[in-house]
């Protein structure tokens, strides 16, 4: 369950995507860039450009990471509900890269 704190309006539930997201991306990267050494080394175009896509799925995960970081923003001032809203923002726009 997602518990609110005062420094935002994530708790445990973002900490555990979080990690689940770092975790995705480690994997993504290392089989990207065996992907993309295996395509380079045996001339295949097929397993080069599998290896691309994998590069744009690895940026969707980093945008809904940077969608996390940004949305546990504390509220100021100036952003009375924090940064909240803008993770949103951030986490359409990935959903957006892997189509």
């Amino acid at each position: 369950a997602v518990v609110s704190t005062q420094s935002g309006h994530y708790g445990r539930a973002s900490n555990k995507a979080r990690n689940q997201l770092i975790i995705a991306s480690i994997i993504c990267l290392f089989f990207t860039a065996a992907e993309a050494l295996g395509g380079y080394f045996s001339n295949s175009l097929a397993i080069f450009t599998d290896a691309s896509h994998m590069l744009i799925d690895f940026i969707g995960y980093a945008i809904s990471l940077t969608a996390i970081w940004v949305a546990k923003r504390p509220a100021s001032r100036r952003m009375t509900f924090g940064w909240y809203r803008a993770g949103l923002l951030y986490n359409s726009r990935a959903g957006n890269t892997r189509i």
